[in-house]
Order: C-alpha cells, then sequence, then structure tokens
C-alpha cells in the first residue's frame, strides 16, 4: 500500500507467504514403485482413501508384469492353417532352423494372377492372428475364413526360453454370427482361462505380442521402405565423398 504524509512518503509492502515446495526425493531410483508412492504420499500430505486406491493400482499393474522376463527367446517350429484365407485344407508350413525366410507363391487356380492370391499375405498374418497380434489388416474373425470352409483354425508351436508351447486360435461362421476360441499351453501346462481376454493377456505377458508386428513378419511394403532408406543413405555418403574431394581439389 502507499499512503502520503505530511513527513513524507511512507510504503508499506505486503507479500504473500511463499508456498511450500515438496521436497525432492531423494535415491528415488532406488526405491520400489510402493516405496516411492508412500515418500510422495507422505511429502504432499495425500489423503489416505487415495493412498489406498493409488496402492490398489499399483498392485493390480505388479501382477499383471510380474511374470514379464527381461527377454524372451522365441523359437517358431511351425505354423498350420485350415480354413484360413485361401488354405481350405490343412497346410503346415515348417520355421524351424530356417533363420529369415522369404514367402514367394504362385497362383494355380488363375495363372494370369502370378502370385497374387497364392496365400502368401495370408501365410504371414496367420502367425500374427494366432498371437492376437495387430495384423494392419483391419479385417474381423470371421472375414479370414475360407470361402468354402465354416471354421479357420491356426496352431503356432515352438519354444519360448527354451519351453515348448503351443497356440490355438480359431473362428467359426454361422450366417452372420461367429464364435472364436483361443487356447494357449506353455511347458505342458494348459495356460487357456474361461475369458478369452484374459488369455489374450497372458499371450502378451509371455510373448510381448504387441512386438511381433514390427519383429517377425516383415511385408513386402515394409522391406521397400527399408530399401529407399539405405538407397537415401548411400546417396549421402556418395554426395559427402564428392563434396569433400572438390574440397581437397580447390
Amino acid at each position: 500500500s502507499l499512503a502520503v504524509s505530511p513527513a513524507g512518503v511512507e510504503v508499506n509492502l505486503q507479500l504473500q507467504p511463499a508456498s511450500r515446495a515438496v521436497a525432492r526425493i531423494t535415491s528415488a531410483e532406488q526405491l520400489s514403485m510402493q516405496q516411492l508412492l508412500d515418500v510422495y504420499a507422505a511429502n504432499t500430505g495425500m489423503p489416505q482413501d487415495v493412498l489406498d486406491l493409488a496402492r490398489g493400482a499399483l498392485q493390480e499393474l505388479g501382477s499383471r508384469t510380474s511374470e514379464v522376463p527381461n527377454h524372451s527367446h522365441l523359437v517358431l517350429q511351425q505354423v498350420t492353417v485350415e480354413g484360413f484365407g485361401p488354405f481350405r485344407n490343412p497346410v503346415t508350413y515348417p520355421l524351424a532352423d530356417r533363420g529369415v525366410v522369404a514367402v514367394t507363391g504362385r497362383n494355380e487356380d488363375d495363372a494370369a494372377a502370378v502370385s497374387n492370391g497364392a496365400g502368401k499375405t495370408s501365410l504371414l498374418t496367420a502367425l500374427l492372428w494366432a498371437f492376437k497380434a495387430p495384423d494392419g489388416r483391419g479385417l474381423v474373425s470371421a472375414d479370414y475364413v475360407n470361402e468354402d470352409s465354416k471354421k479357420a483354425s491356426v496352431t503356432v508351436s515352438g519354444t519360448i526360453n527354451g519351453e515348448p508351447f503351443e497356440v490355438v486360435r480359431s473362428v467359426s461362421r454361422s450366417g452372420r454370427s461367429s464364435k472364436s476360441g483361443l487356447t494357449l499351453a506353455v511347458a505342458g501346462q494348459d495356460l487357456t482361462a474361461q475369458e478369452q481376454r484374459l488369455t489374450k493377456q497372458t499371450l502378451q505377458a509371455q510373448f510381448s505380442t504387441s512386438l511381433l508386428p514390427k519383429t517377425l513378419v516383415f511385408t513386402q511394403e515394409d522391406l521397400l521402405a527399408l530399401l529407399q532408406v539405405r538407397c537415401l543413405l548411400l546417396l549421402l555418403l556418395l554426395l559427402l565423398l564428392l563434396l569433400l574431394r572438390l574440397r581437397l581439389l580447390l
């Protein structure tokens, strides 16, 4: 405030009290999530009911991720498709000890189509579909059923961290309705839950299925994009070498 008096000017300053800053949590890297939450709650005066809710959320999150290994060694042995896409009859494709596999095809029903419709994309999609991983096609399960079949199924077998596994996913189509199934067995133990969403959660925990589209299968478009990037890098390198040579000549 500012006041004028006969003796001169009188100035009164009124300052707001400084807000108490929350102390930084020291050695936070060495604390678990629960310990970090407790320290934060104590520093901020978090209400007990809010703290209890936060503890419950952390416990639920921990139960979902506690079985996730730091890394997984996934080896595919074979994939069997039946009634899936163009594969009406059972077809088993071996994958064991084959390293990187390039899938080509020939359409024997339509020679003019060359490889179109031979089932290349369907075979690769079957691997992702069985694991309930995104395949980028945006189709519903019933769309994968062969037009001459009532049921589509994909079986993928192999090892995960040295333990044998088998994943079987299926979908039956009847008119406008469909019924799907999903089973999982690891190391001889049936991990199939009563609800598919729970089996899907186990798949995600065991196999990190969300990473499979970019680590298991590479489409023609993916390879072309990779080649384009490589060619661009080579051109930039040649341009750099040319500039260096011109500089030396000058």
